[in-house]
């Protein structure tokens, strides 16, 4: 068996050596001992050592270890079931950690923490919020797979605070869960639209078979709204009819990402598409919604997704909310529209993220630096 040394504990702890030395001395931290010579050595067991890092070991407080262990004994699956549906509730009401969450941000941290339980087995040996569960998370999902892990990995940070404020999880726990981070092995992939692409798009809708009129219409509204205002897929299934002012050219966007407000101005061709739409819904005045279905329900992301994927099958090229979103910024960056302008109409807090969303091509910069 291969036994961890004094060295090897202080600096897992963040202790010294001379404070393991102690903690051994005291009988705090079980360690056998042997000669090397006339030195003595202190051998710990890595199991042994372990149990009593999650029993005692706290976390470091202005240089002190806390010797106390968990108010309450390790959760059960069902338990910890239990616990994420007060730790959700909580994150709705505000009552966690002063901060009212975003339904989607709920959605996306109930999806994850159901993920994490179903990966970790049936049997799982405890704590079930643990490091070792998220390494073997890891293991078993894609490299590919990094926005999946990612969001295990931030749903899994929230919740352990939860648990840590309930005396279930212990800083040291916390800790060892945050300082593993999941690594992306591959690019991330920016999905953007041309405008040649764009028109490509909206000139195949109007031949498409199998389609309603009403479809058709649906279909190439929501792509000039997207590509003219850049909305979020979610601001636009939200999307109100008291919140689309035509007379004034304008949307308001009520709780966008991160429950922030903005407004966005809308050209005369997308002002005229709205327009017809309108007149051809026959569910406006039945439903709160701007967009509905030809079946009268409310547009929704998943809907959305399955418009596009269709969409992308039938003209051979990927299509995506988020690529017309994109495809909003770089067009408006190549006819010299000002970063900052974009920035605000896009939502976005930081303008580094809104220059990320900039794509313009070598080809495009090649085109223009021919007339300079």
């Amino acid at each position: 068996m291969k036994y961890l040394t004094t060295r090897e504990v202080a600096k897992d702890t963040g202790l010294t050596i001379r404070a393991i030395q102690k903690y051994i001395k005291e009988g705090f931290l079980p360690a056998n001992f042997t000669y090397q010579g006339n030195l003595k050595v202190y051998q710990i067991e890595p199991r042994e050592y372990i149990e009593w890092k999650n029993k005692y070991f706290l976390g470091i407080k202005r240089g002190e270890i806390k010797k106390s262990s968990r108010c309450n004994k390790p959760l059960n699956k069902e338990e910890t079931q239990e616990q994420i549906n007060q730790w959700l509730t909580a994150l709705g009401d505000g009552t966690f950690n002063g901060k009212v969450y975003s339904p989607r941000t709920i959605e996306i941290y109930q999806y994850a923490m159901g993920r994490y339980l179903k990966l970790i087995g049936t049997n799982p040996c405890k704590p079930l919020i643990s490091k070792d569960h998220l390494k073997n998370i890891y293991s078993s999902l894609s490299v590919a797979m990094y926005a999946t892990k990612q969001k295990i990995y931030d749903a899994l940070i929230c919740f352990s605070k939860f648990l840590l404020e309930k005396e279930h999880l212990t800083e040291c726990e916390l800790k060892e869960i945050s300082n593993f981070k999941p690594k992306r092995y591959f690019p991330p992939q920016k999905i953007t639209l041309s405008e040649k692409e764009i028109n490509y798009i909206l000139e195949a809708i109007k031949t498409m078979k199998g389609n309603s009129e009403y479809d058709k219409l649906l279909t190439k509204t929501l792509i000039i709204l997207l590509k003219e205002t850049g909305l979020r897929a979610s601001e636009l299934c939200n999307l109100k009819k008291k919140d689309v002012n035509l007379s004034e050219s304008q949307i308001y966007i009520w709780n966008g990402k991160g429950n922030k407000h903005r407004r966005v101005g809308i050209t005369e061709e997308c002002k005229a598409i709205l327009l017809d739409y309108v007149r051809e819904n026959k569910f406006q005045n039945s439903s709160e919604y701007f967009f509905n279905n030809k079946n009268g329900k409310v547009l929704n992301r998943n809907t959305l997704r399955l418009k596009w994927s269709r969409l992308s099958k039938r003209l051979g090229f990927k299509i995506t909310s988020h690529a017309f979103r994109r495809a909003f910024v770089t067009l408006n960056v190549n006819k010299g529209k000002p970063l900052v302008h974009l920035q605000i109409a896009a939502g976005h807090s930081d303008i580094k993220t809104t220059r990320g969303y900039c794509m313009t091509s070598q080809d495009e910069v090649v085109e223009a630096m021919r007339g300079w």
